[in-house]
């Protein structure tokens, strides 16, 4: 992993002057401060396969979700994340009905940071869908979705695929079937790369406000 990858700045925030800038350029060449960050790379702390294969095969069909952990924990850069599938028996029907099979994923803001307590349309935060969840509590996390209507969310396409009477209760037009219901399903390690890329963002954030407070 090249380290241009994952420090990137393409947009300087208003009010940060060129000697700023000149600071930031200098600090993040540094081999001391590369070498800090490297070392952060990106750790996976815990894996976890929270329901068997043969439940999940029994009400999402076979795909990347039946051998993929369930949760993920990881650390990157002082941050942590983690990635957990959404999947929830639904106990109202009268026969066994599940929910979901797709992903979400989950970013802590340190106390810290400049976004700390703030809302997700106060973030300026680039991921899979827009942050969908901001839960301020002792701690503070946000997150990411994967059952947006782009997104393959197993239950609801096996249950598509299965149940040939849907079509006569939600008709579409000939010709749309594969237009409209194109899904793309989204991975574990999709779902813990949208993680590292919204704490990429976070952390840059941080060390912009951290600079455009530094008395020259």
């Amino acid at each position: 992993m090249e380290y241009e990858k994952f420090i990137e700045i393409s947009n300087w925030p208003e009010g940060i002057t060129e000697e700023q800038k000149q600071y930031f350029i200098a600090y993040v060449n540094n081999p001391s401060a590369k070498m800090r960050i490297l070392e952060n790379w990106n750790k996976i702390i815990k894996e976890q396969h929270l329901w068997s294969s043969d439940l999940k095969i029994k009400h999402c069909g076979y795909g990347e979700w039946v051998e993929e952990p369930d949760h993920v924990s990881i650390q990157y850069r002082g941050y942590d994340a983690y990635v957990n599938r959404i999947f929830i028996c639904e106990h109202h029907n009268k026969e066994e009905s599940w929910f979901g099979g797709h992903l979400c994923g989950y970013v802590r803001i340190p106390e810290d940071h400049p976004y700390f307590g703030k809302k997700c349309d106060q973030m300026d935060i680039d991921t899979h869908g827009g942050l969908t969840f901001s839960k301020i509590d002792e701690e503070h996390w946000i997150s990411f979705d994967c059952g947006h209507s782009c997104d393959y969310i197993p239950t609801m396409e096996y249950i598509r695929k299965t149940n040939h009477e849907l079509k006569y209760f939600l008709p579409l037009p000939k010709g749309f079937e594969n237009f409209c219901l194109n899904h793309v399903y989204r991975n574990i390690q999709y779902c813990i790369n949208e993680c590292i890329k919204t704490i990429n963002t976070l952390s840059n954030i941080k060390l912009i406000d951290t600079l455009s407070n530094i008395k020259f």
